[in-house]
């Protein structure tokens, strides 16, 4: 008597290709997964260069607004005597 080996016929075949297909893409989805959050963590000029305008203005602005407050601030120090020197 001879052993026959049982070969997968056309469903068989079927359902392995289609576990090969989700297996490859489940490795698919965390090799992209781990690319993108790699890129995201890295930081590596993701921003758009209309934002980064747009926060070197704002910085700007901030800038001007300091020193527009230091300048109001000493001409107030000059307008109030200065009463350390009579204790």
């Amino acid at each position: 008597m001879i052993l026959q080996a049982p070969v997968p016929g056309g469903v068989e075949l079927i359902v392995l290709l289609l576990v090969l297909l989700f297996n490859l893409a489940v490795i698919a989805l965390v090799v992209v997964g781990g690319v993108a959050l790699y890129r995201r963590w890295r930081g590596d000029g993701s921003a758009d260069q209309t934002e980064v305008d747009a926060l070197q203005d704002r910085v700007a602005e901030l800038e001007a607004q300091v020193e527009q407050l230091r300048g109001s601030a000493e001409h107030s120090d000059e307008a109030v005597p200065d009463d350390e020197g009579d204790r």
